[in-house]
């Protein structure tokens, strides 16, 4: 990916956004993640190329934390075998890797708070699932949230 500077105080959001969008170039045969704005960063919405066996979520862009994965951000993408999620996300939402049918291994990190309903539903042969923080609040199927 190739990163270019911009300055922040003179750039609107809708600047930011045109500019996370034309101009970040993915490398050839890389991944490369869509994002959406929230409150405190941006939101992972999906990743152009589903077929990755293994997919590093990037800790910031541009200077802007990545903060959340997003509803269906990950869903079906059948080939995704491992994935890493960096310190800056506190929330995976609903379905975020739902029916990744080789998803083997994820590694949680700290900072993660919520783990929304579905988020890993599907995922046959996750084995290696490792919580390195507290998370919160984990969505259930039959009731609002399970509190830790």
């Amino acid at each position: 990916m190739r990163l270019v500077k911009f300055n922040m105080r003179t750039m609107s959001l809708a600047g930011l956004l045109h500019y996370l969008l034309i101009f970040t170039v993915p490398e050839a045969g890389q991944a490369q993640p869509t994002f959406t704005t929230n409150s405190t960063g941006l939101t992972v919405t999906g990743y152009a190329f589903s077929t990755e066996f293994e997919v590093i979520v990037p800790e910031y862009v541009n200077d802007i934390p990545v903060t959340a994965i997003g509803t269906n951000a990950f869903y079906f993408c059948n080939m995704l075998n491992t994935v890493t999620i960096p310190p800056t996300v506190t929330c995976i939402q609903d379905g975020a890797f739902g029916h990744c049918t080789q998803l083997q291994t994820v590694v949680l990190p700290p900072g993660l708070t919520s783990i929304g309903t579905f988020a890993f539903s599907d995922c046959e042969i996750l084995t290696n699932f490792v919580i390195t923080g507290r998370v919160i609040n984990i969505e259930t199927k039959h009731s609002p949230a399970a509190q830790n």
